[in-house]
């Protein structure tokens, strides 16, 4: 499975495929699972994944995190990335609107970083996993 892309998943699926693709230079990040509104997404954020430029304390803009996260993600000059969100409903139903937004984010990094024409001539994949808690 070298495809990108936002997909829900089993805990025991995530197991698998992430020890799989660790061990073809894949890096995992897990996002922590008690996410509920949109600054606890983007302190997880900030505190979890790679970000260039890294975005400032109480910086919340979604336009802001699409760019660092896309190139922070590129920057590692890996295969792929995993990220692993548990507890994505939390979110989901505590703020719908940023849920949808945060998707809609990772779904576009998703889509252009494994792209080469977007990366300089290297290309990657992302796969974001969504799990309930």
């Amino acid at each position: 499975m070298d495809s990108s892309g936002v997909v829900i998943a089993r805990k025991d699926e995530i197991r698998e495929i992430s020890k799989e693709k660790a061990d073809l230079g894949w890096r995992v990040f897990v996002l922590p699972s008690d996410i509920r509104n949109k600054p606890e997404f983007f302190d997880a954020v900030r505190a979890v994944l790679p970000l260039a430029p890294p975005l400032h304390p109480n910086d919340e803009n979604w336009d802001a995190l699409n760019d660092s996260l896309w190139a922070g993600l590129h920057s590692l000059h890996t295969p792929g990335n995993i990220i692993v969100w548990r507890g994505f409903d939390l979110l989901k139903n505590n703020s719908g609107s940023d849920f949808e937004i945060a998707l809609g984010v990772f779904d576009s990094i998703a889509n252009t970083i494994s792209d080469p024409k977007y990366g300089g001539g290297f290309s990657s994949h992302l796969m974001v996993f969504l799990v309930e808690s």
